[in-house]
């Protein structure tokens, strides 16, 4: 019975089937495997596609299944499988064999100059052969020195003692990191599942170091730069002038701008512990039993990857306390500032009330003399006035008059004055 749903998510589907977009293989001994990863950084996902059907087309074949996240195609005995990651592709090679261990490689069976043209940086080689485990299979040092190589092997059994797993993490003359799986009864999906979980681990265990040379390059920088933040924080104590100051802000603005170009890695870090849970993730799956004598898978790598974890980790705490560091002495440094500003702006108004304490008394001083000047014009005016009346006959005596006159003259242009400086001082405060 169909129903007649609400509108569906435009990601419904693929939310679907992201649990589905990666398959285990299913695999029977014996089988070899060879896996390749490569990084791909921002390359085209059309261009792995491209030469993916190129590779079709010359061995005349239809993919079982074609994205531009993943592909899968069976060539007669021989099966190729891509999954497209976020900054790598993984490609696998299977090929069913009947020789022994690392006689025959699955990459032979590829067209000439097809794999030379794959898009990417290779990250991770592993050639990995599973054979079936018998009484009579021999595990002797001679016979595991001679498929893996002359270092002492690193083995273990796995998944409850099913099987059995070898490697020594060395790449032989091809560049291939070996792995031997001796499957002791362990069905085809099981078998397939294991052999994933151990080609990730190395996956992801070399995608976990991806930022120690970064590391390398970065702890003298780190050093230097720590140095440098001892001297300014000893400067900034004994700052004896603006001038000390700008030099400083200076110094700490380029400790900055180079302490955020450091920060830039931050994303690569962020990824390699990421990679690092992910490769703990996948070494606990194994769930391995210590065979006696023998380094298990776990012993011998965290061993080494502890290490690295830890550098990364200080590194990456010493780069935020740097950090920390430039911006509580730039607080620190631009409080000073400040308060040298502060203090320089209260030196100034002191100053600017001196002059206008100064200013007021010129202005008294002058407006003083302004009445006097004033005055004399018009006692003179006054007398040239008596002088003509005296002259018309009008009886009055000149001088008693014109002294009479002074101080009527002077508080008149006293009051006049007085009630101009009022007018103007009232309408500024208006306008303000």
């Amino acid at each position: 019975m169909k129903f007649a749903l609400p509108k569906v998510h435009p990601s419904y589907e693929t939310l679907l089937g992201e649990v589905h977009s990666r398959p285990f293989p299913t695999l029977q001994c014996p089988t070899s495997v060879v896996q390749l990863t490569l990084l791909q950084g921002w390359l085209s996902k059309s261009a792995e596609a491209d030469h993916l059907e190129r590779l079709c087309k010359e061995l005349e074949c239809t993919p079982v299944s074609h994205s531009t996240r993943s592909f899968r195609a069976q060539i007669g005995h021989l099966e190729v499988r891509m999954q497209r990651h976020l900054e790598f592709s993984i490609y696998q090679f299977i090929r069913t064999t009947g020789g022994s261990p690392f006689s025959e490689s699955p990459l032979e069976m590829l067209p000439p100059g097809w794999l030379e043209g794959l898009s990417g940086e290779l990250i991770s080689a592993v050639w990995l052969e599973a054979e079936p485990y018998g009484k009579d299979q021999t595990t002797t040092p001679e016979r595991l020195h001679q498929l893996l190589g002359e270092e002492s092997p690193k083995g273990s059994l796995v998944r409850s003692g099913k099987t059995m797993v070898w490697s020594n993490f060395l790449p032989d003359e091809n560049g291939f990191v070996r792995y031997l799986v001796q499957n002791k009864t362990l069905g085809s999906a099981q078998l397939g599942r294991l052999v994933q979980r151990l080609l990730e681990a190395e996956t992801y265990r070399l995608l976990s170091l991806l930022a120690l040379p970064m590391l390398k390059d970065i702890g003298p920088m780190l050093d230097r730069m720590e140095y440098s933040m001892l001297l300014i924080s000893d400067h900034i104590q004994r700052i004896n002038s603006i001038d000390d100051q700008k030099s400083l802000l200076a110094k700490l603005s380029a400790q900055a701008a180079e302490v955020e170009l450091l920060r830039s890695n931050d994303y690569r870090f962020s990824a390699s512990h990421a990679y690092f849970d992910l490769y703990d993730e996948r070494l606990g799956e194994l769930k391995e039993e210590k065979m006696e004598g023998i380094l298990t898978f776990g012993e011998f790598l965290n061993r080494r990857m502890g290490p690295a974890r830890r550098t990364m980790r200080h590194s990456q705490q010493r780069l935020a306390d740097l950090s920390s560091r430039i911006g509580s002495a730039r607080e620190l440094l631009q409080t000073n500032i400040n308060m040298t500003i502060e203090h320089q702006n209260q030196e100034l108004l002191l100053s600017m009330e001196k002059r206008s304490h100064l200013q007021l008394r010129m202005q008294e001083a002058v407006e003083g003399l302004s009445i006097a000047a004033i005055s004399y014009y018009m006692v003179s005016l006054v007398k040239y006035v008596l002088e003509g009346l005296k002259t018309i006959g009008v009886p009055l005596n000149k001088e008693m008059a014109t002294g009479l006159a002074v101080p009527l003259v002077l508080l008149t242009v006293w009051l006049a004055i007085h009630k101009i400086k009022d007018h103007v001082l009232g309408s500024e405060e208006e306008e303000h």
